[in-house]
Formats: C-alpha cells, sequence, structure tokens
C-alpha cells in the first residue's frame, strides 16, 4: 500500500529519482535563512521586520528536516545498508565533522579564559554542551546537526521495528510520546 506522497513524488520504477521540487524548497529555505540572518544592528527593528522575521523563524529549520526526512525515507539507504552500517555512516557523516568543529571553537575559549558563560568551562561543561544541551555549546547555532543525528537514529530504530513488527512499531512511538510528555 502506498502513501499518497509516495502515488505523487516518487514513480514505482524509480524510486532514486531527482526531486525538483526538493531543490526548490531547499534554495527558498536557505534565501530566508539568510534574510533572517541579515538584520540590522542594535535592538530598534522596524516592526514590519521583526513580523516577518518571527514569521521565517517560525518555520524555516523545520523545512530543512522536513527536506531531510523526506529524502531519507525515499533513498532507502537503510534496506540497502542494514541499520547498523547506515547509523554508522550518518554518525561519520554528521557526528565526527560535529565533534571536531566543537573542539575547534571549545579549545580556544578554554585556554583564554572565555568568561562569557556563567559556567565554568572544563571537560565536565564540554561534555555537557556537546552531548547533551548542544544549543548552549560553542557552537550553539550547530544544534540542528545533534538534533538531525539523534532524530534520524530514532526513525531508524523505528523502520527497523515495523519491518520486523508493525505493532512493536506503534508502541515504540507510543514510548517517544511519553518520553517527550517528560520535559
Amino acid at each position: 500500500m502506498h502513501t499518497l506522497a509516495q502515488k505523487i513524488f516518487v514513480s514505482k520504477e524509480n524510486t532514486n529519482q531527482h526531486f525538483d521540487f526538493i531543490d526548490w524548497v531547499y534554495f527558498l529555505g536557505i534565501i530566508l535563512v539568510v534574510f533572517g540572518h541579515s538584520h540590522p544592528l542594535g535592538d530598534s527593528w522596524e516592526y514590519w521586520y521583526s513580523t516577518v522575521n518571527g514569521w521565517i523563524y517560525s518555520f524555516h529549520m523545520p523545512l530543512f528536516f522536513f527536506i531531510s526526512g523526506f529524502l531519507l525515507v525515499y533513498t532507502k539507504s537503510i534496506d540497502r545498508l542494514g541499520y547498523k552500517k547506515w547509523i554508522l555512516g550518518k554518525i561519520i557523516k554528521f557526528g565526527i565533522p560535529y565533534v571536531v568543529l566543537t573542539v575547534i571553537a571549545y579549545v580556544p575559549k578554554y585556554m583564554l579564559g572565555d568568561t562569557s558563560d556563567t559556567v565554568s568551562m572544563g571537560p565536565g561543561y564540554f561534555l555537557n554542551t556537546t552531548f547533551l544541551n548542544p544549543r548552549l555549546g560553542v557552537w550553539g547555532h550547530f544544534w540542528f546537526i545533534y538534533a538531525l543525528i539523534i532524530l534520524e537514529a530514532v526513525w531508524g530504530v523505528w523502520r527497523r521495528l515495523t519491518k520486523v513488527n508493525p505493532k512493536a512499531g506503534r508502541i515504540y512511538l507510543g514510548g517517544l510520546d511519553l518520553l517527550s510528555l517528560q520535559s
């Protein structure tokens, strides 16, 4: 049984096709991010700019996560590689650059005694803000890389479970829903 998205976007013969509309949505997202980050200096923003910027920030990152999820589902790389190889590839592709860039930014801040943070920048701080609370880390604006790895890993487990037993997949999602209520 095909979902509506499969019927609209994917031909039965070729599931590895290029999606032109994704290129356009991606382009639009980039333009919106540039506009959203190109704000005037100071605190006195025009009302129209604040309104438009708020609107852009309400969906521009979810738009990129949508694109990533859409492509993740239709590449079927998890089926070709298996979960372990697939997730290892994701960690190498995204996790290693994330950690390396974080270390590159952290070391000078630590060595120079950065006082912009209220917490001591010791190794515990580094580990906490790199792996548990990346938005507060030295590369806080790279939080989405960490989130993408986690979401893709969670999706991969769900995908594997539902292939073996659809009921187990629903239980897993229910558990995740309950877990999300805790935060």
